[in-house]
């Protein structure tokens, strides 16, 4: 038990060390007057329509697993899926090693009597369909070649857009390849599973196991959703989400007196949702990093005001959920630590079953 909790100490310590070093690399050497007169000049009005627009988004990505866990259970009321649904992700935006991925499904499980097994099926799915969605968002710089800026074409540029354009394309042949195995999923899934074997053989055990594992489950959170309907919602929750929170990226720009065509936050959204995929709290620093590799190295925005973007942005897209979810932890005195230990624990079992 003291090895865990030390384990998990390292990786909280290590998260926001990295994250103090990614924020002291974007901050370093900013003009702190200039960020300072541009937050004092922001649109309050733009800002908050963003921030709205986040809270929006929360509403339909907790709709959308409802519809997810409804092959579980088809009365789970939405307040309890509000609720855990945020508490999940308030705790994987505070502190890294995505603890709440564990948290929310086990929370939900032990509060509608459901298996925790199948609660995590569906919060695998919810992650696969969003990746597909990123790296669908990422793709775009291929129909809209703008998005890489003004400054795609300069010779100091060549190297990071290329490596931008290699990811773009792995993106769409990924996109493209996990929508078809999707759909094998769907209606052959001991087809699927045997390709998962396959390409599993040259891993280590441990490794293709876990693959299969992860397969199984999300094979398990989309067999039981009944019918077109079921997918149809789901998809079409998927797309309205995507769209809204870049519309949010888009209006927040805009509140800085900076407009870019509407279409450019598809590429700008992508390469903060991949940044922040590195484990730092709520994605400080990445973020920031990210945001300035786009609209400042790219994009030939103002310094200053791209500073100011992304620290206020930041702020937008993840206060929501931070504050949301920190009432109902506070309100239902939950130890996150000891309900993360029994998810593990539980987690393991099934494995080993």
């Amino acid at each position: 038990m003291k090895n865990k909790h030390a384990g998990r100490l390292l990786n909280i310590a290590i998260g926001f060390a990295l994250a103090a070093v990614l924020l002291w690399f974007f901050l370093k050497d900013a003009d702190w007057a200039a960020v300072g007169a541009a937050i004092g000049g922001a649109s309050i009005i733009l800002l908050a329509v963003a921030f709205a627009g986040h809270v929006i988004s929360l509403v339909i990505r907790s709709f959308r697993w409802r519809i997810l866990l409804s092959p579980i259970k088809r009365d789970i009321g939405y307040a309890p899926v509000w609720k855990f649904f945020n508490i999940g992700f308030a705790v994987t935006s505070l502190l890294p090693g995505r603890i709440g991925e564990v948290l929310r499904p086990y929370l939900l499980a032990r509060d509608q009597g459901v298996s925790f097994t199948s609660s995590f099926a569906t919060v695998v799915t919810e992650r696969v369909i969003d990746l597909v969605a990123v790296l669908t968002l990422l793709g775009t710089i291929f129909i809209f070649p703008d998005e890489l800026g003004p400054h795609a074409a300069d010779p100091e540029s060549a190297v990071l857009i290329g490596t931008i354009k290699m990811f773009g394309l792995v993106a769409l042949l990924v996109a493209v390849a996990a929508i078809v195995f999707l759909a094998l999923l769907r209606s052959k899934t001991d087809w699927a599973l045997a390709i998962v074997r396959f390409v599993g053989k040259p891993l280590p055990q441990k490794i293709s196991e876990l693959l299969e594992r992860l397969v199984k489950s999300f094979a398990a959170g989309i067999g039981g959703l009944r019918g077109w309907r079921d997918l149809s919602l789901i998809i079409g929750t998927t797309v309205l989400n995507w769209l809204l929170v870049s519309t949010c990226f888009w209006v927040a720009l805009g509140g800085f007196g900076i407009w870019v065509p509407w279409h450019h936050a598809f590429f700008l959204l992508a390469v903060v949702a991949m940044g922040v995929v590195v484990p730092t709290p709520a994605g400080t620093g990445t973020y920031h990093v990210a945001v300035a590799i786009v609209a400042f190295n790219l994009w030939g925005l103002p310094e200053s005001s791209i500073k100011a973007y992304a620290i206020i942005n930041h702020l937008i897209t993840f206060s929501p959920v931070v504050i949301v979810g920190l009432y109902y932890l506070l309100t239902g005195h939950i130890n996150i630590f000891a309900a993360a230990d029994r998810a593990a624990e539980e987690s393991g079992a099934d494995g080993k079953g």
